[in-house]
């Protein structure tokens, strides 16, 4: 025991009952479909460039299948020209939405609502895109990998996860 009543005691003090319960809770608090979500984001974002990748190995495919449906006043020359930079825009573009998946599906791991509505205007435009404008295999598995994605971003458990605070996020 103390001498004096000022001084500390050094013997350990035993936790109240809440700090026991937050001791046994799970460190990681975020939903299974939050989780989940992430690595369907990743998958969507490798499967786009994947896609990417087949279409430029099959350029000559597309070339020749453009030349074959051209109008009469476009050059062969155009046509390759176009193509080349086509493919290699929609290389690029593919590369930055798999980037920006990751990027925004880690930030939803934290429960920021910013990333969860931007990772949905993403998987939006990518599945308008695959549907409407590149309806290939690989680009169809993207767009329903981007909308499954979208999906579990806002499942009851994600929502409640997603819930605004007092802070901005």
């Amino acid at each position: 025991m103390n001498a004096k009543p000022d001084e500390p005691d050094d013997e350990p003090v035993m936790p109240t009952a809440d700090e026991a319960a937050a001791a046994r809770q799970p460190l990681d608090r975020r939903p299974t479909p939050v989780r989940y979500a992430m690595i369907v984001w990743i998958t969507a974002g490798a499967c786009g460039v994947l896609n990417a990748i087949i279409l430029m190995a099959n350029k000559q495919d597309l070339i020749n299948t453009w030349i074959r449906t051209k109008e009469p006043d476009v050059t062969n020359e155009q046509i390759i020209r176009g193509a080349n930079t086509l493919l290699w825009t929609f290389m690029v573009a593919a590369l930055v939405f798999a980037v920006l998946f990751a990027l925004f599906a880690y930030k939803a791991q934290d429960g920021i609502r910013r990333a969860r509505l931007l990772l949905t205007m993403l998987g939006l435009v990518t599945v308008l895109f695959y549907f409407l404008i590149l309806p290939t295999q690989f680009g169809l598995m993207t767009a329903l990998l981007a909308a499954t994605a979208t999906v579990l971003m806002y499942l009851p458990s994600s929502n409640v996860f997603f819930r605004p605070t007092e802070l901005p996020t």
